[in-house]
């Protein structure tokens, strides 16, 4: 009886810290310490809440411990009852898949569900969005299981250029000790991330580096003020073959490998694509703040000399070459797209040829600033054709439906106005004037300094600068058109803005008012009853269709534009 007792005492002993802790993580959530990190939350009441989910603005705390700047996903919501006649996508990635540098009216993933909303009118299709810039495979492999958990029908996959300097990356400061020499250590450390006390303790010690924290600095010491580009470079010349290198890689494979395993088992079928990058006119990075590496330098010469002298085939080697071998691994090497194929290979995955469809629409086949932006991001025209290439490979893959309509009337306007196409200009113009595009001793100030041509681009610097809301831009510049007598370019701004969060009813009602100011009342009834299928009689619509105009013809339009 007497050892009974002493084991009894033993156990209780043994259990009392853990009691501990779980009262004191039952405490943090209470209090709601930290927030909610998870991936997916109702929408607010902006969408009509209850009727929607969103993905959460700051899910990626997770990977951004300590930071001041927290990169966010897009504004995608979808139905928390996904209906029976339902086709729900996620797309996981990094910036390019965020839309980077637009607003999330240009990214692909806007355009691919407009076109397969066409080519299948009895369906509800739904295309979300979960880019976040600076995320590599370990945010992707970490958003799988909940991704799952909403009914996905099928998961696209456009990453790979993060896998070295982003977030847990093998060579960026964004990491958590020597974690990065280990992926499962990783991976454990980001399931901690669930547990409040876990966090608590995270920030106690993020806290206590920012007190110790040294000034940005460059390889040569120098102390500048770094774009979120240059601030996550830890290791500045990687080279092929290194130990750093092929982490990268690994990591990247193991990654992939384990996202695939997951959705196959959930019988979800994924589609991965190929990546791009600007390799005719984006040379080697300055990684030590005077001059590109010279290898890379040397090939990249060489590519110019090839195609000036008309030998393509030659330049292209040499253009893809010096990328390889660029010490600043901001571009995938080509290395991870062969890894794409060789998993796709054994997974049983159909891969996007996005590379052979970008070299198909630029001059001599080389990627360049014709659909490029800077090192990787795709402009307007890039971001278009990146989700005709989704389109075209969903459907020779059969997904959605076996066999797809003989003939589809794909939408093919812009969803957006050439406000939005110059905020992306002036932010990629922002990042291309500091380092490492440019010498740290010779910043440019070309965005700051950019003089504007028009009223759009006045428009589009002031949101760049964060000195004016996106959606009260889009509101004044229609308001311009209108009173300019252009009423076709007013209506393209107010749809530009509905097509950059389409389920915000707030916004809806914005534009409605908006152009009942203006006395476009067959527009505004028009938008009006768009606002009602997102939320049948909510209160608000039901307040401004009581205060209707009455007195105004209801079908009387906007008159065509007099330019």
């Amino acid at each position: 009886m007497v050892l009974k007792k002493n084991h009894l005492f033993t156990l209780i002993i043994a259990l009392v810290p853990l009691l501990f802790f779980l009262l004191l993580e039952a405490g943090l959530r209470l209090v709601d310490y930290g927030g909610d990190l998870s991936l997916f939350v109702p929408a607010s009441r902006e969408y009509a809440g209850g009727t929607y989910l969103a993905i959460n603005r700051n899910v990626a705390q997770r990977y951004f411990p300590g930071r001041n700047f927290i990169p966010r996903p897009a504004g995608d919501v979808f139905l928390k009852n996904k209906p029976v006649n339902g086709y729900r996508v996620f797309v996981l990635g990094g910036s390019t898949v965020a839309g980077w540098p637009y607003p999330d009216n240009v990214m692909f993933s806007r355009r691919l569900q407009q076109q397969l909303a066409d080519a299948f009118p009895a369906r509800r299709i739904e295309v979300i969005s979960l880019g976040i810039a600076a995320v590599n495979s370990y945010t992707l492999l970490d958003f799988i299981d909940e991704v799952l958990e909403q009914q996905a029908d099928a998961i696209l996959i456009y990453a790979g250029h993060n896998e070295f300097y982003g977030a847990l990356g093998a060579a960026s400061t964004i990491s958590v000790g020597g974690l990065s020499e280990s992926g499962p250590l990783i991976r454990l450390y980001l399931a901690l991330q669930h547990s409040r006390l876990f966090r608590a303790l995270g920030d106690v010690v993020n806290a206590a580096k920012q007190v110790m924290r040294e000034p940005d600095q460059t390889p040569g010491g120098e102390t500048v003020q770094l774009t979120l580009m240059g601030q996550v470079i830890g290791e500045y010349d990687i080279a092929q073959g290194s130990a750093t290198y092929n982490r990268g890689l690994a990591r990247f494979s193991d990654n992939l490998r384990a996202i695939l395993s997951k959705a196959r088992r959930a019988g979800v079928p994924v589609l991965l694509s190929e990546l791009v990058s600007n390799v005719r006119d984006q040379p080697p990075f300055f990684f030590d703040g005077d001059a590109a590496d010279s290898a890379a330098g040397d090939a990249y010469r060489e590519a110019r000399r090839f195609e000036a002298a008309g030998d393509i085939d030659a330049a292209r080697e040499q253009y893809y070459r010096a990328k390889d071998l660029d010490g600043l691994r901001f571009r995938a090497p080509e290395a991870i797209n062969r890894l794409i194929h060789a998993i796709a290979v054994e997974s049983g995955a159909p891969v996007v040829p996005m590379k052979s469809r970008f070299e198909a629409t630029s001059a001599n086949g080389l990627i360049g600033d014709e659909l490029m932006l800077d090192h990787l991001h795709p402009n307007a025209v890039g971001y278009r054709l990146m989700a005709r290439a989704f389109f075209d490979t969903m459907r020779e893959h059969g997904f959605i439906a076996a066999t797809w309509p003989d003939t589809q009337t794909v939408d093919e306007t812009e969803p957006y106005t050439e406000m939005d196409t110059a905020i992306g200009k002036l932010r990629a113009m922002f990042l291309k004037d500091n380092w490492p595009f440019r010498p740290v001793r010779a910043p440019d100030r070309d965005a700051i300094e950019y003089n504007p041509r028009n009223k759009a681009e006045a428009y589009a610097k002031k949101v760049a600068q964060d000195t004016m809301k996106y959606d009260l831009a889009h509101l004044e510049l229609a308001h311009y058109y209108h009173q300019q007598g252009d009423d076709e370019r007013a209506l393209r701004e107010y749809q530009a803005l509905i097509n950059c969060d389409p389920f915000k009813l707030t916004t809806h009602l914005a534009v409605v008012t908006s152009l009942v100011r203006d006395k476009a009342y067959q527009a505004a009834q028009s938008m009006l009853a768009r606002a009602q299928t997102i939320a049948p009689n909510h209160p608000a619509i039901l307040r401004l269709k009581a205060t209707w105009p009455g007195t105004q013809p209801l079908t009387t339009g906007m008159t065509k534009s007099r330019k």
